[in-house]
């Protein structure tokens, strides 16, 4: 095994990666966690708002080739800048498609617009499930990478939990669902 020195700035690192993991997890749950309220909204059945959900799994095989892409072109940096790059796009389309939902627009449209946005946060997100390990043995000595890989996918299991607890509560004190976007 390789000597890593230990960086100053290696538990800045873990965190922002936490962030984003936390990020991409709440993404992918948050409107299945309303499905009544993502039903009514965007004028689908069940098994549509379900779909908004399944794009994660359905996108993790081509989202890791992009991230394995990304790992060899750029390491560690290059992979979650592009990861990070996905859920912003993606946001910003699911913002865009939770608004049109609830403006003037075709529900319908609406709806595509969401699972666009969804999609593309879903391609994402292998870039970040896939990268604990590699960070902590970049930026961490080997006396510490348990750790930090650990804490690394707990930001996973906390963005999950935290898309499952926020959407209802969002949605209770807004009454409106492009607040939780």
């Amino acid at each position: 095994m390789e000597y890593v020195p230990a960086s100053k700035k290696r538990w800045e690192q873990l965190l922002i990666y936490i962030a984003l993991a936390i990020c991409s997890q709440i993404g992918w749950i948050m409107l299945t966690a309303i499905p009544d309220e993502s039903r009514k909204v965007f004028g689908v059945n069940n098994t549509l708002v379900t779909l908004l959900a399944t794009m994660y799994p359905i996108c993790y095989i081509p989202g890791t080739v992009l991230a394995a892409r990304a790992m060899r072109r750029g390491g560690l940096r290059a992979t979650l800048l592009e990861s990070a790059i996905w859920m912003v796009w993606g946001s910003i389309l699911r913002l865009a498609g939770c608004g049109l939902a609830l403006g003037t627009s075709s529900s319908k449209i609406a709806y595509i617009v969401t699972l666009l946005g969804q999609t593309a946060m879903a391609l994402g997100q292998p870039h970040l499930v896939n990268s604990p390990t590699a960070l902590a043995n970049e930026w961490f000595p080997i006396s510490e990478r348990d750790l930090a890989g650990t804490l690394g996918l707990l930001g996973n299991i906390v963005g999950q939990a935290l898309g499952e607890a926020m959407s209802p509560i969002i949605l209770s004190v807004s009454g409106s669902m492009t607040a939780g976007v």
